[in-house]
């Protein structure tokens, strides 16, 4: 229950940074926020990750809440093993749902934060989110199960079979003529 609001204090966050951006700054002005770093800047963002798929609003739409369902499913049903993966599909979670948010409300996702220091698209609460919940996600999968082994360890086999598989490997080999020198002979 605590994990679910951690997700809703996501979306709120996420939706109140979102708000003061709209009330305060103009489309397409700019705020300093963090010098050299870090400025505020108001921008409307009508595709996904990257401004790919624009102007594909209802597919983005479908596709977030098809996500969404498949982590509450994933969370319900298979109850991942570690507090940490689900921590991580909580941020993903509130992230998918604070854009789904505007993308149905606006018709498009409101961003703000623009990095100075490197080339970089505008990008809001709800994608750091995302983004942190599914790093997040990768690095249990690969650290959690680090050691583990999965797959079953070997049976050692007795005598008999493997002298079983030394004669069916013996009627594959192609038959030595005696008039021919043997190949195996070190000159």
């Amino acid at each position: 229950m605590l994990l679910v609001f951690f997700a809703a204090v996501i979306v709120l966050a996420d939706q109140f940074f979102k708000g003061w951006i709209v009330a305060n700054i103009t489309l397409g002005d700019t705020m300093s926020f963090i010098p050299g770093l870090l400025q505020l800047t108001h921008v409307h963002n009508y595709a996904a990750a990257f401004s790919m798929f624009k102007g594909m609003r209802i597919p983005i739409i479908i596709v977030t809440c098809l996500v969404c369902a498949a982590i509450v499913v994933a969370l319900i049903i298979k109850k991942p093993r570690s507090v940490w993966q689900r921590v991580a599909l909580m941020l993903v979670l509130g992230g998918a749902v604070g854009n789904l948010i505007d993308r149905i409300a606006l018709g498009y996702v409101v961003d703000m934060f623009h990095t100075l220091f490197m080339s970089f698209p505008v990008f809001n609460v709800a994608d750091i989110a995302i983004v942190v919940g599914g790093i997040l996600f990768c690095l249990c999968i690969l650290f959690e199960d680090a050691g583990k082994n999965k797959m079953p360890k070997a049976v050692p086999m007795t005598e008999g079979e493997t002298e079983a598989i030394f004669e069916k490997l013996r009627e594959f080999a192609p038959e030595e003529d005696s008039d021919e020198p043997s190949d195996t002979s070190i000159e």
